[in-house]
C-alpha cells in the first residue's frame, strides 16, 4: 500500500474536520431543539422560572433562531403582567424591559415572519397591564400583521379592541366591521360591535 502523500493527508484532514464540524452544528441545532421543547412544557405546568433559564440556554445554543428570542419575550411579558396585576411594579417594569428588548430582537432577526409578528402583538397586548402606551406598539404590530394577511378577521378584531380601549371609536367600529366581512360567523366581532355603538339609554 502506498504512503499518502501530504496534499492526500490534507485533504483527508480538511474532510474530517468539516464533517465534525458539521456534526456538531447537528447536534447543536438538535440540542438547543430539545431544550426549547423542555422549556415551553416547564412554563406550561407552572414551572416559569426554569422555563426562562432553559430558553436562555437555547439562545445561547442558538443565538440567531429568532422564534426562541421571541418566545422568551412573550414569557417575559407573561411575567410583568403577573407582577403588575399584583401591585409588583418594581419587578413589573423590569420584566417589561427585557421583554421589550427579545421580542425586538426577534422582530431584527426575522421583521416578515407572520407567527413571530403575531408572537410581538401578544407580548406588547401582555405589557398594557404595565403601561399603557404600550398599546401603540399593540396597535403598530397589528396594522403590520394586515398588510402581510389582510385576509385574516382575528387581525381586525384585535385591532378593532386596541383602538376601542384608546378611544378611537370610529376606527373600532371600522374594523369591528371588517372583521365580520372577512368572517360573516364571527361572534366576538359581532358582540364587540354591539357593545360600541350600543347607545346607553
Amino acid at each position: 500500500m502506498e504512503k499518502l502523500t501530504i496534499t492526500q493527508k490534507i485533504g483527508i484532514a480538511i474532510v474530517l474536520l468539516t464533517t465534525g464540524l458539521c456534526l456538531f452544528a447537528i447536534y447543536r441545532y438538535w440540542l438547543a431543539d430539545y431544550k426549547y421543547a423542555e422549556a415551553k412544557t416547564k412554563i406550561q405546568n407552572g414551572y416559569v422560572i426554569d422555563g426562562i433559564s432553559d430558553y436562555e440556554n437555547v439562545i445561547k445554543l442558538s443565538p440567531n433562531e429568532a422564534l426562541y428570542k421571541s418566545k422568551l419575550g412573550t414569557t417575559y411579558s407573561d411575567l410583568a403582567k403577573y407582577f403588575a396585576e399584583n401591585d409588583e411594579l418594581d419587578k413589573a417594569t423590569a420584566s417589561a424591559k427585557i421583554a421589550v428588548f427579545f421580542t425586538e430582537e426577534a422582530k431584527r432577526l426575522s421583521p416578515r415572519n407572520f407567527v413571530i409578528g403575531q408572537e410581538r402583538v401578544i407580548s406588547y397586548s401582555q405589557l398594557v397591564s404595565t403601561d399603557p402606551k404600550y398599546l401603540t406598539n399593540t396597535i403598530v404590530e397589528l396594522q403590520s400583521l394586515a398588510v402581510w394577511a389582510p385576509t385574516y378577521p382575528k387581525i381586525y378584531y384585535r385591532l378593532g379592541l386596541a383602538y376601542k380601549d384608546i378611544g378611537q371609536t370610529d376606527l373600532a367600529i371600522q374594523n369591528f366591521k371588517k372583521a365580520i366581512e372577512l368572517k360573516p360567523d364571527y361572534n366576538d366581532a359581532k358582540i364587540a360591535l354591539d357593545q360600541i355603538t350600543t347607545i346607553p339609554q
